[in-house]
């Protein structure tokens, strides 16, 4: 979860940049940030059976990523 915290924080929170601290502190920060959401999303959230997880991939999941590679060639196209 550290792990993954830091490298979220690296590539998409802007690493260890930030106003007013030194940047150890705010990359810190960004991880506990990070590992805090991840434990709040994980608390929450319901977990899904495998069978529920496997429906949600071939029934939402796999039309919606066509789609999404149809309508984008078509832009690319025009």
């Amino acid at each position: 979860m550290q792990v993954l915290g830091a490298l979220t924080a690296v590539f998409f929170l802007g690493g260890w940049r930030g106003p007013f601290l030194p940047p150890v502190v705010w990359l810190f920060a960004k991880i506990i940030l990070v590992a805090l959401i991840m434990i709040w999303i994980r608390g929450t959230l319901p977990r899904l059976r495998y069978d529920q997880l496997m429906a949600l991939g071939w029934k939402i999941l796999i039309p919606v990523a066509l789609i999404n590679i149809v309508i984008t060639g078509a832009i690319l196209l025009i």
